[in-house]
C-alpha cells in the first residue's frame, strides 16, 4: 500500500477529507454525512453527471467499475470495492 512505500508516520486524510488516519489506518477522526443526506446528495450528483462513490466504515461502492477513475483509484485502497447501483 502508498503508506508504507511512502514510509509515511504522520496522519493523513482520505475520502476527500471524510476520514483521518494513523499510518496503521488507526482512525483519528470521521466525519460523516447523516444517513437522510445520502440519497438528495448523490441524485445531485448524478444529476450533475459527477462519478459518486459511497464509503462506509469498511466498504466501498461504486456504480461502475469502468467509470473515468477507475483504474487510477482502484489500486490505491485497502477497502474492498462493491458494485452497487446509486
Amino acid at each position: 500500500m502508498l503508506i508504507e512505500d511512502l514510509q509515511l508516520q504522520d496522519p493523513i486524510t482520505a475520502f476527500n477529507g471524510g476520514l483521518f488516519v494513523r499510518p496503521d489506518l488507526s482512525v483519528i477522526r470521521e466525519n460523516l454525512l447523516p444517513g437522510e443526506a445520502v440519497q438528495p446528495v448523490t441524485d445531485i450528483l448524478i444529476k450533475h453527471k459527477l462519478d459518486v462513490w459511497i464509503y462506509s466504515d469498511k466498504d466501498w461502492f461504486v456504480p461502475s467499475r469502468h467509470g473515468p477513475t477507475w483504474t487510477e483509484k482502484s489500486g490505491l485502497s485497502s477497502f474492498p470495492h462493491r458494485s452497487a447501483k446509486l
